[in-house]
C-alpha cells in the first residue's frame, strides 16, 4: 500500500511484532504489520471522529492489553491508537473477515455503548489518515 501521510518514526523491529503476535496467539493482519514497518507510532489528523490518530507503538498496544482492563471490556478489539485524549482506535475482529476500524470511548460506562464505527477496513481508514477534518 502507498501511504498518503508521512512516516513520523522509524520502522518497528520484527521482534516487537513477534512479541505482540505471541501475546495474541495469532498473526497480526499483514496490512497492520506493514503500517508498523512504515511508521512505528505517530500522530496524524483524520476527517472523522475522533479526528486525530495517535498510533501506538507496539509496547503501548501490549500494555493496553496486559496492564488495563481493555481486553476484558472489549474482547475481539486490538487497540492500535487513540485520539490523544479519551478515545481508542482499534481493529475489530468480532465480525469475522477483515477487521473493521472502530473508536472506543473510554469514558463511556457501558462497554456496549462505547464502540462506534470509523471505517469498514484498515485500508479505508489508512486512506483517511493525514486528511484534516472539514471546517464548518
Amino acid at each position: 500500500m502507498t501511504y498518503t501521510f508521512d512516516a513520523q518514526n522509524p520502522p518497528v523491529h520484527d521482534g516487537e511484532i513477534t512479541a505482540l503476535e505471541e501475546l495474541l496467539d495469532a498473526p497480526l493482519p499483514a496490512n497492520y504489520k506493514a503500517l508498523l514497518k512504515y511508521s512505528h507510532g505517530g500522530e496524524w489528523p483524520i476527517p472523522v471522529a475522533p479526528y486525530d490518530f495517535v498510533m501506538f507503538e507496539v509496547d503501548t498496544v501490549i500494555g493496553n492489553l496486559t496492564a488495563t482492563d481493555f481486553a476484558e471490556a472489549f474482547p475481539g478489539l486490538l487497540p492500535i491508537g487513540g485520539d490523544g485524549m479519551s478515545d481508542y482506535i482499534a481493529l475489530d475482529f468480532t465480525g469475522g473477515g477483515a477487521a473493521k476500524v472502530v473508536g472506543v470511548d473510554a469514558v463511556e460506562s457501558a462497554p456496549e455503548d462505547a464502540v462506534y464505527p470509523i471505517a469498514e477496513t484498515l485500508e479505508a481508514f489508512l486512506e483517511m489518515v493525514g486528511q484534516a477534518p472539514e471546517e464548518d
